[in-house]
Order: structure tokens, then sequence, then C-alpha cells
């Protein structure tokens, strides 16, 4: 339905603009004025994702995206999308993983003739 689909839009955006923040799905539900449960009923509806999962991934592109500049420092990636900074958050450290390996296998790739 076309408030369903508002209402999506809306929490799609607080995310993104708050990644760096608590994103409980109470607080987002909180600041969009819906219970909980309609709000995780709608986004899933209007998805096929949970609110969680979402979360989790717009967190981990953001981080990727800054990771891949190369010039933020890896603690200020993991403050600016929600895990303060602290090594030890499971999706964070796997993305670090996949970005190292990527990295290494560059500069070997420009290192050999």
């Amino acid at each position: 339905t076309l408030g369903q689909a508002r209402l999506v839009r809306a929490a799609r955006h607080l995310v993104l603009q708050h990644l760096q923040e608590d994103l409980s799905l109470a607080r987002i539900a909180h600041d969009l004025l819906v219970s909980r449960t309609r709000l995780c009923e709608a986004f899933r509806r209007e998805t096929g994702e949970g609110l969680g999962s979402y979360v989790k991934r717009a967190r981990m592109e953001r981080a990727e995206a800054l990771l891949a500049t190369g010039a933020v420092p890896v603690a200020e990636v993991a403050r600016a999308v929600g895990y303060g900074g602290a090594m030890g958050s499971e999706p964070f450290d796997a993305l670090l993983d996949r970005e190292a390996r990527r990295l290494v296998a560059a500069l070997a790739a420009r290192r050999s003739p």
C-alpha cells in the first residue's frame, strides 16, 4: 500500500542518515511514530528483507565504500557506521578481512612483472 511504501522509504532514509547511531528496532519505530510490529511487517512486505538485515547491510556497504578510498582510518570507519571504533564486531571484522585480502592481492599484482 501507499502508506506502507512511505513508511519503508522513511525507515530507509532514517537508517542511511543515522548509521553511526543506535539503530535498534525500538528507536527506529519510535522516531517514525509507529509500532515495532507494524514497522517490521511493512518493511519485510515491501522489501523482502528484515529491517535488522537492512541496517547491517547498509552499515557494511558504507564501511566498504569508506575503506575503499584508503583515506579513512579503520577506527573512524567503524565509528561512522555505528560500531563505536572498537574491533570485535563480527560483521565489521569480516569486512576488514575481505578488504585486507583484496588489498594484499592488489599489491601483489602490482609487484609481479
